[in-house]
Protein backbone atom coordinates (compact mmCIF):
# COMPACT_ATOMS: atom_id res chain seq x y z
CA UNK A 1 0.00 0.00 0.00
CA UNK A 2 1.23 3.05 -0.64
CA UNK A 3 2.01 5.86 1.66
CA UNK A 4 2.52 8.92 -0.46
CA UNK A 5 -0.16 11.65 0.10
CA UNK A 6 -3.86 11.25 -2.28
CA UNK A 7 -3.73 14.82 -4.05
CA UNK A 8 -7.59 15.75 -4.59
CA UNK A 9 -6.76 19.78 -5.32
CA UNK A 10 -4.20 21.56 -6.38
CA UNK A 11 -5.19 24.71 -4.51
CA UNK A 12 -3.33 22.95 -1.90
CA UNK A 13 -0.51 23.08 -2.67
CA UNK A 14 -0.23 26.28 -5.20
CA UNK A 15 1.75 28.50 -2.56
CA UNK A 16 0.17 31.47 -1.44
CA UNK A 17 1.31 35.30 -2.56
CA UNK A 18 1.77 34.33 -6.28
CA UNK A 19 2.71 36.81 -9.17
CA UNK A 20 0.68 35.04 -11.38
CA UNK A 21 -2.14 37.13 -12.61
CA UNK A 22 -3.88 35.22 -15.46
CA UNK A 23 -2.82 32.59 -18.21
CA UNK A 24 -3.58 32.03 -21.72
CA UNK A 25 -2.51 28.00 -22.27
CA UNK A 26 -3.17 27.00 -25.59
CA UNK A 27 -3.11 23.53 -24.05
CA UNK A 28 -6.13 24.20 -22.10
CA UNK A 29 -7.96 25.93 -24.62
CA UNK A 30 -8.46 29.31 -23.05
CA UNK A 31 -7.96 31.61 -20.21
CA UNK A 32 -6.87 30.92 -17.01
CA UNK A 33 -7.28 32.76 -13.44
CA UNK A 34 -6.86 30.14 -10.86
CA UNK A 35 -2.90 30.35 -10.41
CA UNK A 36 -3.46 26.47 -9.22
CA UNK A 37 -4.18 25.53 -12.70
CA UNK A 38 -1.45 27.89 -14.62
CA UNK A 39 0.39 24.68 -15.82
CA UNK A 40 2.18 23.47 -18.51
CA UNK A 41 2.21 19.63 -20.11
CA UNK A 42 5.49 17.52 -18.51
CA UNK A 43 5.89 15.71 -21.63
CA UNK A 44 5.79 19.35 -23.32
CA UNK A 45 9.60 19.39 -24.79
CA UNK A 46 9.92 23.10 -23.61
CA UNK A 47 9.72 21.65 -19.79
CA UNK A 48 11.58 18.76 -20.59
CA UNK A 49 14.45 19.81 -23.13
CA UNK A 50 14.40 23.95 -22.78
CA UNK A 51 12.81 23.50 -26.39
CA UNK A 52 11.14 26.48 -27.17
CA UNK A 53 11.81 30.31 -27.30
CA UNK A 54 10.12 33.31 -25.01
CA UNK A 55 9.81 36.84 -24.50
CA UNK A 56 9.26 39.55 -21.58
CA UNK A 57 7.31 42.32 -22.18
CA UNK A 58 6.87 45.26 -19.69
CA UNK A 59 3.56 45.94 -19.63
CA UNK A 60 2.40 50.06 -18.97
CA UNK A 61 -1.33 50.74 -18.64
CA UNK A 62 -3.25 48.46 -21.06
CA UNK A 63 -0.02 48.67 -23.49
CA UNK A 64 2.90 46.26 -23.91
CA UNK A 65 5.93 48.25 -24.69
CA UNK A 66 8.20 47.44 -27.71
CA UNK A 67 5.67 44.94 -28.56
CA UNK A 68 6.65 45.22 -32.08
CA UNK A 69 10.45 44.21 -31.88
CA UNK A 70 9.61 41.84 -29.10
CA UNK A 71 7.56 40.03 -31.18
CA UNK A 72 9.87 40.06 -33.93
CA UNK A 73 12.98 39.03 -31.94
CA UNK A 74 10.48 35.99 -30.91
CA UNK A 75 9.43 35.23 -34.68
CA UNK A 76 12.92 35.09 -35.64
CA UNK A 77 14.16 32.82 -33.09
CA UNK A 78 10.87 30.61 -33.23
CA UNK A 79 12.13 30.46 -36.84
CA UNK A 80 15.85 29.63 -36.05
CA UNK A 81 14.72 26.67 -34.15
CA UNK A 82 11.87 25.20 -36.94
CA UNK A 83 8.41 26.50 -34.83
CA UNK A 84 6.17 27.54 -36.63
CA UNK A 85 4.06 30.03 -35.42
CA UNK A 86 1.84 30.62 -38.64
CA UNK A 87 0.13 27.62 -36.10
CA UNK A 88 -0.28 29.94 -33.80
CA UNK A 89 -2.38 32.81 -35.48
CA UNK A 90 -3.95 33.92 -31.54
CA UNK A 91 -0.21 35.36 -30.98
CA UNK A 92 -0.65 39.17 -30.77
CA UNK A 93 -4.62 38.77 -29.68
CA UNK A 94 -3.34 37.40 -26.69
CA UNK A 95 -0.62 39.75 -25.69
CA UNK A 96 -3.68 42.70 -26.72
CA UNK A 97 -5.88 41.08 -24.36
CA UNK A 98 -3.70 40.29 -21.44
CA UNK A 99 -2.24 43.31 -21.77
CA UNK A 100 -5.37 44.72 -20.65
CA UNK A 101 -5.60 42.99 -17.54
CA UNK A 102 -4.81 44.53 -13.81
CA UNK A 103 -4.11 47.95 -14.79
CA UNK A 104 -4.87 49.08 -11.57
CA UNK A 105 -1.37 47.01 -10.41
CA UNK A 106 0.18 49.65 -12.31
CA UNK A 107 3.24 48.02 -14.93
CA UNK A 108 3.06 44.27 -15.22
CA UNK A 109 5.53 41.52 -17.11
CA UNK A 110 4.21 39.46 -19.59
CA UNK A 111 5.86 36.42 -20.40
CA UNK A 112 5.42 34.85 -23.90
CA UNK A 113 6.59 31.13 -23.66
CA UNK A 114 6.46 29.77 -27.51
CA UNK A 115 7.03 25.72 -26.86
CA UNK A 116 7.59 22.75 -29.36
CA UNK A 117 4.51 20.86 -27.69
CA UNK A 118 3.99 17.65 -25.60
CA UNK A 119 4.25 14.61 -27.40
CA UNK A 120 6.88 12.49 -25.74
CA UNK A 121 10.48 12.32 -23.71
CA UNK A 122 12.57 12.18 -26.31
CA UNK A 123 15.00 14.76 -28.06
CA UNK A 124 12.71 14.76 -31.62
CA UNK A 125 10.56 17.59 -32.30
CA UNK A 126 8.69 15.93 -34.22
CA UNK A 127 7.68 13.37 -31.75
CA UNK A 128 5.05 16.36 -30.38
CA UNK A 129 1.53 17.53 -31.29
CA UNK A 130 2.00 21.30 -32.65
CA UNK A 131 3.89 23.76 -31.09
CA UNK A 132 1.93 25.55 -28.20
CA UNK A 133 1.21 29.23 -26.54
CA UNK A 134 1.94 29.81 -23.21
CA UNK A 135 1.60 33.52 -21.91
CA UNK A 136 1.28 34.46 -18.47
CA UNK A 137 0.88 37.85 -17.05
CA UNK A 138 2.31 38.79 -13.42
CA UNK A 139 2.91 41.06 -11.15
CA UNK A 140 6.26 43.11 -12.03
CA UNK A 141 8.44 43.83 -8.73
CA UNK A 142 10.93 46.50 -9.97
CA UNK A 143 14.87 46.28 -8.76
CA UNK A 144 15.56 48.03 -4.85
CA UNK A 145 16.02 51.76 -5.09
CA UNK A 146 19.51 51.06 -3.69
CA UNK A 147 20.69 49.34 -7.25
CA UNK A 148 19.58 52.56 -8.69
CA UNK A 149 20.90 55.08 -6.09
CA UNK A 150 24.21 53.08 -5.17
CA UNK A 151 24.66 51.51 -8.35
CA UNK A 152 25.68 47.78 -9.17
CA UNK A 153 28.79 46.18 -8.27
CA UNK A 154 30.04 43.00 -11.07
CA UNK A 155 32.63 40.42 -12.03
CA UNK A 156 33.62 38.29 -14.58
CA UNK A 157 31.95 34.96 -15.23
CA UNK A 158 33.56 31.53 -15.27
CA UNK A 159 31.29 30.85 -17.54
CA UNK A 160 31.56 30.01 -21.01
CA UNK A 161 28.88 32.22 -22.62
CA UNK A 162 26.99 31.17 -25.67
CA UNK A 163 28.83 31.26 -29.62
CA UNK A 164 26.95 32.96 -31.94
CA UNK A 165 23.93 31.87 -33.21
CA UNK A 166 23.12 30.73 -29.69
CA UNK A 167 23.87 33.74 -28.14
CA UNK A 168 20.92 35.49 -30.75
CA UNK A 169 18.00 33.08 -29.65
CA UNK A 170 16.21 33.68 -27.08
CA UNK A 171 15.62 29.97 -26.09
CA UNK A 172 14.60 28.82 -23.04
CA UNK A 173 17.33 26.66 -22.88
CA UNK A 174 18.69 29.05 -20.09
CA UNK A 175 21.03 27.22 -17.94
CA UNK A 176 24.06 28.83 -18.56
CA UNK A 177 22.48 32.38 -17.79
CA UNK A 178 21.09 30.57 -14.63
CA UNK A 179 24.98 29.80 -13.53
CA UNK A 180 26.11 33.19 -13.94
CA UNK A 181 23.25 34.21 -12.00
CA UNK A 182 24.31 31.68 -9.26
CA UNK A 183 27.94 32.43 -9.21
CA UNK A 184 26.88 36.24 -8.79
CA UNK A 185 24.98 35.63 -5.92
CA UNK A 186 27.44 33.11 -4.34
CA UNK A 187 29.93 35.55 -4.79
CA UNK A 188 28.31 38.50 -3.32
CA UNK A 189 27.94 40.36 -6.67
CA UNK A 190 24.81 41.79 -8.06
CA UNK A 191 26.04 40.41 -11.46
CA UNK A 192 28.80 38.28 -13.46
CA UNK A 193 29.68 39.42 -17.05
CA UNK A 194 30.45 37.30 -19.85
CA UNK A 195 33.66 37.53 -21.87
CA UNK A 196 34.72 35.22 -24.84
CA UNK A 197 38.28 35.52 -24.50
CA UNK A 198 39.25 39.07 -24.22
CA UNK A 199 35.74 40.67 -25.35
CA UNK A 200 32.84 41.36 -23.23
CA UNK A 201 29.24 39.57 -24.41
CA UNK A 202 26.57 40.12 -22.08
CA UNK A 203 25.35 39.38 -18.36
CA UNK A 204 22.84 36.75 -17.04
CA UNK A 205 19.79 38.46 -18.78
CA UNK A 206 21.20 41.90 -19.49
CA UNK A 207 22.86 43.98 -22.24
CA UNK A 208 26.14 46.27 -21.10
CA UNK A 209 27.35 49.59 -22.87
CA UNK A 210 29.75 52.07 -21.69
CA UNK A 211 30.20 55.31 -22.25
CA UNK A 212 33.78 56.56 -23.15
CA UNK A 213 35.52 59.48 -22.14
CA UNK A 214 35.40 60.79 -25.56
CA UNK A 215 31.30 60.73 -25.04
CA UNK A 216 30.78 57.82 -27.24
CA UNK A 217 27.77 54.76 -26.11
CA UNK A 218 29.99 51.52 -27.56
CA UNK A 219 27.51 48.10 -27.17
CA UNK A 220 28.84 44.65 -28.20
CA UNK A 221 28.48 43.46 -31.67
CA UNK A 222 24.84 41.54 -32.19
CA UNK A 223 25.86 38.29 -33.22
CA UNK A 224 27.95 38.05 -29.64
CA UNK A 225 24.84 39.19 -27.89
CA UNK A 226 21.23 38.97 -27.63
CA UNK A 227 20.29 41.91 -29.12
CA UNK A 228 18.31 43.54 -26.33
CA UNK A 229 15.41 45.57 -27.63
CA UNK A 230 15.56 47.49 -24.52
CA UNK A 231 19.18 49.25 -25.54
CA UNK A 232 17.92 49.05 -29.21
CA UNK A 233 15.52 51.71 -27.96
CA UNK A 234 17.78 53.29 -25.38
CA UNK A 235 20.08 54.23 -29.03
CA UNK A 236 17.07 55.01 -30.87
CA UNK A 237 16.27 57.80 -28.30
CA UNK A 238 19.90 58.77 -27.71
CA UNK A 239 20.32 59.20 -31.30
CA UNK A 240 17.09 61.71 -31.15
CA UNK A 241 17.08 63.88 -27.60
CA UNK A 242 21.41 63.76 -27.41
CA UNK A 243 22.85 63.89 -30.87
CA UNK A 244 26.35 64.97 -28.94
CA UNK A 245 27.00 61.43 -28.15
CA UNK A 246 28.51 58.68 -30.76
CA UNK A 247 26.67 55.48 -30.65
CA UNK A 248 29.39 52.16 -31.93
CA UNK A 249 29.02 48.84 -32.29
CA UNK A 250 32.07 46.62 -31.41
CA UNK A 251 33.85 44.62 -29.50
CA UNK A 252 34.84 45.96 -26.11
CA UNK A 253 37.58 44.72 -23.47
CA UNK A 254 37.50 44.76 -20.04
CA UNK A 255 40.10 47.27 -19.84
CA UNK A 256 37.83 49.35 -21.57
CA UNK A 257 35.53 48.73 -19.44
CA UNK A 258 37.28 49.60 -16.18
CA UNK A 259 38.74 52.45 -18.02
CA UNK A 260 35.04 54.41 -18.92
CA UNK A 261 33.40 57.24 -18.01
CA UNK A 262 30.33 55.06 -17.09
CA UNK A 263 28.98 51.42 -17.11
CA UNK A 264 25.38 50.54 -18.12
CA UNK A 265 23.19 47.35 -17.39
CA UNK A 266 20.38 47.55 -20.02
CA UNK A 267 17.23 45.34 -19.90
CA UNK A 268 13.58 44.94 -19.81
CA UNK A 269 12.74 44.97 -16.17
CA UNK A 270 16.12 47.15 -15.09
CA UNK A 271 15.74 49.66 -17.63
CA UNK A 272 19.45 51.62 -17.35
CA UNK A 273 21.37 50.18 -14.48
CA UNK A 274 24.38 51.93 -13.36
CA UNK A 275 27.32 49.64 -12.86
CA UNK A 276 30.25 51.33 -10.57
CA UNK A 277 32.57 48.13 -10.20
CA UNK A 278 33.80 45.83 -12.76
CA UNK A 279 36.06 42.82 -11.54
CA UNK A 280 37.21 45.28 -8.79
CA UNK A 281 38.35 48.02 -9.90
CA UNK A 282 35.57 51.12 -9.40
CA UNK A 283 34.20 52.88 -12.82
CA UNK A 284 34.89 56.58 -12.41
CA UNK A 285 34.43 57.54 -8.91
CA UNK A 286 32.90 54.35 -8.12
CA UNK A 287 29.47 55.87 -7.91
CA UNK A 288 26.31 56.26 -10.59
CA UNK A 289 27.47 58.80 -13.18
CA UNK A 290 24.84 61.20 -14.75
CA UNK A 291 24.41 59.89 -17.88
CA UNK A 292 23.03 56.64 -16.25
CA UNK A 293 20.07 59.37 -15.34
CA UNK A 294 19.66 60.67 -18.40
CA UNK A 295 19.27 57.54 -20.25
CA UNK A 296 16.71 56.04 -17.34
CA UNK A 297 14.51 59.00 -17.55
CA UNK A 298 15.03 58.84 -21.67
CA UNK A 299 13.89 55.51 -21.29
CA UNK A 300 11.17 56.06 -18.42
CA UNK A 301 9.45 59.28 -20.71
CA UNK A 302 9.39 56.88 -23.83
CA UNK A 303 7.32 54.18 -21.59
CA UNK A 304 4.72 56.67 -20.29
CA UNK A 305 4.33 58.41 -23.80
Amino acid sequence: MSSFQEINSLDAIRRDGTDMLVMYNSWAGGLIRNPALMLVPIDDHLVHRGDGVFEAIKVIKDKPWLKDKHLKRLKGSAAYIGLDLSKLPQLEAVVDTLSKEHQDLGTRLLRIFVARGPGSFSTNPYDSTGPQLYVILHKMKPPADRNWNTGVKTGISDFTPKGFPWATIKSCNYLINVMMKKEAVDKGLDFTLGFDGDTLTESSTENLAVLTQADEIIYPPKKTILSGTTLERMCELVREHEPSLKIIERKLTLQELQQAKEVFMVGTTIDVMPVVEVAGKPIGQGVPGPWARKLKLLLEADQQS
